[in-house]
């Protein structure tokens, strides 16, 4: 998955919610939503960085898709 597509998903289920991001994107791996879902929970959290949280849910989303991801969504 190309990253500004994984940056794209993730700001839009930050901004708009994980539910709209389902419906509009039902392609995306159910391990990408579980760590965006988890991303969204910990900025809830005051006492989390949101720069510091989005970059751990990249960087997590990212390693997924090098090797979990169908060969569709890999790089391109």
């Amino acid at each position: 998955m190309p990253t500004w597509l994984i940056n794209v998903l993730v700001t839009a289920a930050v901004k708009i919610g994980v539910p709209w991001l389902i419906q509009k994107f039902p392609w995306i791996p159910k391990e990408v939503v579980e760590i965006i879902n988890q991303l969204v929970e910990q900025l809830k959290n005051p006492n989390v960085s949101n720069s510091v949280a989005k970059k751990t849910a990249l960087k997590e989303v990212k390693e997924f898709c090098t090797t979990g991801c169908s060969p569709q969504l890999k790089k391109g």
